[in-house]
């Protein structure tokens, strides 16, 4: 049986919610990808990162829709990252085990995973952006599971 406290166990729920199959190989080629990403990062630090890269990270209101939530953006072109306040205080109101600036970080490495991956519509990168997140940040949890709660919302 799964366990929700088990990152793997949700990573295998957000494949089968997105009628996936046969992707545990590739998942798992992709979280030593994302492994090597995160420790590549650590060594100068997420925000030297986006400032070598030149990247903006850009605080805005909204994010809030009649059917979508979305927490963060971001545009690979004018190398802008948004953070949408309005969804990210309705969801720190649903979670207590981080801070907001901790939620707001999350999202940030969440984002940037996609500046070092230069794309950010695949089924899959959306997966090693949550192990991105996870690996550079050492969280203890998948930030996948923060899709589900915007889901249960």
């Amino acid at each position: 049986m799964l366990s929700l406290l088990n990152p793997d166990s949700l990573i295998i729920l957000q494949a089968l919610f997105k009628n996936k199959k046969n992707n545990w190989n590739k998942i798992q080629i992709l979280k030593k990808e994302t492994l090597i990403l995160a420790e590549k990062i650590k060594r100068t630090g997420l925000y030297n990162y986006l400032k070598q890269e030149k990247i903006k990270i850009i605080e805005k209101e909204g994010g809030i829709y009649s059917n979508l939530i979305i927490g963060a953006s971001c545009d690979l072109i004018k190398k802008e990252i948004y953070l949408f306040l309005d969804s990210l205080n309705l969801l720190k109101k649903k979670i207590d085990f981080l801070n907001f600036q901790e939620l707001k970080e999350l999202f940030i490495a969440h984002e940037a995973f996609h500046f070092l991956k230069k794309n950010k519509s695949n089924f899959y990168d959306e997966i090693g952006a949550h192990l991105f997140s996870q690996n550079i940040l050492k969280l203890d949890f998948y930030p996948g599971i923060l899709d589900l709660i915007y889901i249960l919302n």
